[in-house]
């Protein structure tokens, strides 16, 4: 079961059923990490689940667990365009973001994103690459 960064969780993967021989078992589930919660990114998280039977005289609650796959959320970055006059300053070149999720944004990266270009003072006029790293 996957769901990506920013998805919190829903019965979709807290969807447990309790049964005996193929009838259905009355009782309540809970679930650790519990429905609405958000996952950071990660491989075969687990999601452990307790059953407590309405019939404890006949039946025992159970706990089980499965892995929850968790992707990274797609994030682009975006040079921006500038100009400049032949001869000028390089001016400060930037980067636009989209894609972050749960309120986050650019300072919830590990490594700041660096946006360089081949045009300097002494460059032709043209258009030049913005490159982002």
């Amino acid at each position: 079961m996957a769901i990506t960064y920013g998805v919190k969780l829903t019965d979709a993967q807290c969807n447990a059923s309790a049964t005996v021989d193929g009838q259905f078992v009355a009782g309540t589930f809970r679930y650790t990490p519990a429905v609405g919660t958000l996952l950071d990114a990660g491989s075969a998280q687990v999601l452990k689940v307790t059953f407590t039977p309405a019939d404890t005289a006949n039946y025992a609650s159970v706990t089980a667990q499965a892995g929850i796959d968790v992707a990274k959320a797609p994030l682009t970055i975006t040079a921006e365009d500038e100009a400049m006059v032949a001869g000028g300053i390089v001016p400060a070149l930037t980067a636009r973001y989209s894609g972050f999720v749960n309120g986050e944004d650019a300072g919830a990266l590990d490594t700041p994103v660096t946006v360089t270009t081949s045009a300097s003072s002494a460059s032709m006029p043209g258009r030049y690459s913005i490159l982002s790293a």
